[in-house]
């Protein structure tokens, strides 16, 4: 079985894409296209080419039903059974700490916690939530990434000129730092200060992010690498709206998305 360079030449353009007629082929390939249809036909006759198969993109992107830690959970490991991702990623929108973050920056969030975890105790005076909270680190190669990717602000400021709705005035800054998972939306200044005074490094608050993380470490093998990116909506006070959530859930996603497609 022997085969020349104009036959690697054959089979280097059918990699790359099985669709082109022999007529196409033949002209890269520098052959007539009678001439291309009796080398393809003998490749395949030989077995050199075994089959013509579509490739998949192996990429999936689903959304929850509703916001919320358990319907994340079943979520993330639905998809991680059906899909065998190498990577779990989340995008969305989360509450930021003032004076740590500004209102669209995103956050790639390392550690993550659920920080209703623990247990209620009560004295004479009150009731209070002794925390005990288990911490899912980002992979540090993941983490290494994301701080590179933090440091392109041509490319955050073209993700920020996209969009052409309400946004704040500042630029987009990206953040790998603390972001605590909880099931209730906040709206206190009291219990955000609580939160702030429980991790000197918090920088996010929101509903989800823990619960795929646990769905990608409780996983059979292989398991995927799990990161969440989300970007700052509001700051979780008195003074909480819906203004900017749009381009929060756009800076997210598309952060998200450059990272995937320059780093991943």
């Amino acid at each position: 079985m022997q085969y020349d360079r104009i036959d690697a030449r054959i089979l280097e353009i059918v990699q790359k894409n099985n669709r082109l007629t022999s007529d196409v082929i033949g002209e890269m390939a520098g052959l007539s296209p009678t001439a291309c249809q009796r080398r393809l036909k003998r490749l395949r006759s030989e077995g050199i080419i075994q089959a013509d198969v579509s490739v998949v993109s192996p990429r999936a992107v689903v959304a929850a039903p509703n916001k919320g830690m358990p319907l994340t959970a079943v979520t993330a490991s639905k998809m991680i059974a059906a899909f065998r991702p190498k990577y779990l990623a989340m995008a969305g929108i989360c509450a930021g700490i003032a004076g740590r973050v500004r209102l669209g920056d995103a956050i790639f969030a390392d550690p993550s916690w659920d920080w209703g975890s623990g247990k209620i105790v009560e004295s004479a005076s009150k009731q209070q939530l002794q925390s005990a909270p288990y911490q899912h680190r980002l992979d540090e190669s993941l983490r290494l990434k994301a701080h590179d990717f933090r440091r392109d602000v041509g490319l955050l400021a073209q993700i920020r000129a996209k969009w052409q709705g309400p946004k704040p005035d500042t630029e987009i800054a990206v953040h790998v730092g603390a972001v605590a998972s909880g099931a209730t939306v906040l709206q206190s200044a009291r219990k955000m200060k609580e939160l702030i005074d429980s991790h000197k490094d918090l920088r996010g608050i929101e509903m989800e992010i823990y619960a795929a993380l646990c769905a990608a470490e409780y996983a059979a093998n292989p398991k995927p690498s799990p990161f969440a990116v989300k970007s700052v909506c509001d700051f979780g006070d008195k003074n909480k709206s819906d203004s900017f959530q749009d381009y929060a859930a756009f800076v997210s996603a598309n952060v998200l998305f450059e990272f995937a497609l320059g780093y991943l």
